[in-house]
């Protein structure tokens, strides 16, 4: 199953996702944040 993480800002929410082993998708406006997602 795939997920949207609309606003996912630093991916707190998307790196739990992903431990239960669903497909996310993390969007951001700042891409500060989304360097930081990715980080983690």
């Amino acid at each position: 199953m795939l997920i949207l993480d609309a606003g996912g800002g630093s991916g707190y929410w998307s790196k739990k996702f992903v431990k239960l082993r669903y497909e996310v998708l993390l969007l951001d406006f700042l891409w500060h944040m989304l360097k930081l997602a990715k980080k983690k």
